[in-house]
Parts: structure tokens; sequence; C-alpha cells
């Protein structure tokens, strides 16, 4: 009998060469994306306006989606430089953006937020 090399993955081949038993091929089934939580006061980042910030107020707050599945994120406030204000809860990576947008000299904001 007559086994073709390229119908079996490297390991696979030596091992019959040997006369070993052949190793099963474990397909790796990875659980699927949960979904995101809805959370009545979530903002998008992109209705975010692109204004210099005046005031930057947050703190940490934890969602579940339906199944139970956690999602960080932050409860913020934000007032920009034309008195326009904006509060919600942003995912951390989208937080993490805005927070990106706070001038460097402006260390009392990062102060409120506690970084």
């Amino acid at each position: 009998m007559t086994i073709p090399r390229d119908t079996m993955t490297g390991s696979n081949y030596k091992r019959w060469l040997r006369d070993l038993p052949l190793q099963k091929e474990v397909k790796m089934i990875r659980p699927p994306e949960p979904e995101p939580p809805v959370v009545p006061d979530r903002i998008k980042f992109e209705d975010i306006p692109d204004q210099e910030i005046s005031d930057f107020n947050a703190r940490g707050r934890t969602v579940k989606n339906k199944d139970g599945a956690r999602f960080t994120g932050y409860t913020f406030f934000v007032e920009f430089t034309n008195k326009k204000t904006l509060s919600g809860w942003l995912p951390e990576s989208e937080f993490l953006k805005l927070k990106a947008r706070i001038p460097r000299n402006r260390v009392d904001l990062l102060g409120n937020i506690g970084w």
C-alpha cells in the first residue's frame, strides 16, 4: 500500500514511515465573538466633534451584554472650547482615542480622570 506524501502533514508522514500510529488532526474551534452590549447612553466616536477640549471628566464603567460577557468602557463628560458639551459611554478603545486628543499641557484634565 502506497500513501502519497502530500496527503499527510509533515509529522504524520514521518510517523507513517516509521510504522507509528498517525496522529489525529485537531481543528481549533474558536468561540464566536461576543455581541457588544446595548448601552442607552453609548456615543459613537465618529459623532464626537473634532474641536479642542476645555473640560474633561470620566470614570470607568463595565457593562454586560445579554449573554453576560463584560465590556469595559468609560462614562465621560466633555466640554469643548465653543461651550458645547457631550456625555455618554464609550468602549475602552474609543475612549483612549478621545483621551489622546487632550493637549499635553492640560495635565489638570488628565488628573480629572485619574491618569
